[in-house]
């Protein structure tokens, strides 16, 4: 049960991934054609301040006990920036593998 360890391998699997389909594909990094990646590295980035926040308070035994209460939903905040990050994700590398199928069916990429 070792975190550190579990940290690193989430990161991984999220960075290195994220980072491939950001340069793989025709188009300009900076593009509008890459808006879904950043909308992926925003959500991931929003839920991870909220986790990291959250991990905060609960290592200094102040988690919020009410609901009503906006910090005690940071759990859910992570869980679904997680998932929004992965919808946009998928939505943006498919629509990459369907450019780049599309690509080599015309002979511009080998």
């Amino acid at each position: 049960h070792n975190f550190e360890i579990f940290q690193v391998c989430f990161a991984f699997q999220v960075a290195l991934p994220g980072f491939i389909s950001l340069f793989s594909g025709p188009a300009k990094i900076f593009s509008s054609e890459r808006r879904t990646w950043f909308a992926f590295l925003i959500s991931v980035l929003f839920g991870k301040i909220g986790w990291d926040y959250e991990r905060y308070l609960n290592a200094r035994n102040r988690c919020p006990t009410s609901e009503l209460d906006p910090r005690f939903w940071l759990h859910f905040n992570w869980h679904l920036c997680s998932t929004l990050a992965h919808m946009f994700w998928i939505s943006y590398a498919g629509q990459l593998q369907i450019e780049m199928k599309n690509l080599t069916k015309e002979g511009k990429v080998k």
